[in-house]
């Protein structure tokens, strides 16, 4: 190679590495067995010991769910992430940027005072988006 074309080169390939670098991206999965599909999100770009755990239900009416997090939200537990139930539906907060302050409360709604439990409990007692 001749002096002229391996400083372009090198500088080009020093450029790639250099921006590439800084890229980071999170992991989302889907996994069907059996005509039965699996989804959900893993916060490993920023998080360095993200967690996925299964949640029973309280009792016979609740449903069981699969939750991906890594947030500790003191006696709350884990806050998640993205979550799955046994019916399939599924949340992800991968845009859902932390509230800059108190939004009023619409009317017919109500106000989310530990969105940590509130994620576990859609996902505890709902089978649809519509419930």
């Amino acid at each position: 190679m001749t002096k002229s074309k391996f400083l372009p080169l090198t500088l080009t390939v020093f450029i790639l590495v250099f921006l590439s670098y800084n890229a980071s991206s999170c992991s989302m999965y889907k996994v069907t067995v059996n005509n039965k599909t699996t989804v959900g999100t893993n916060f490993d770009a920023y998080y360095l010991t993200p967690r996925i755990w299964f949640e029973n239900g309280k009792d016979t009416e609740s449903l069981g769910a699969v939750l991906q997090e890594e947030d500790l939200n003191g006696s709350n537990g884990f806050a998640p992430q993205s979550g799955m139930n046994e019916y399939g539906l599924a949340f992800s907060r991968l845009a859902a940027p932390p509230p800059q302050m108190e939004k009023p409360v619409t009317a017919g709604k109500r106000t989310i005072t530990n969105p940590t439990n509130y994620l576990k409990d859609i996902l505890h007692t709902c089978k649809t988006v519509d419930e």
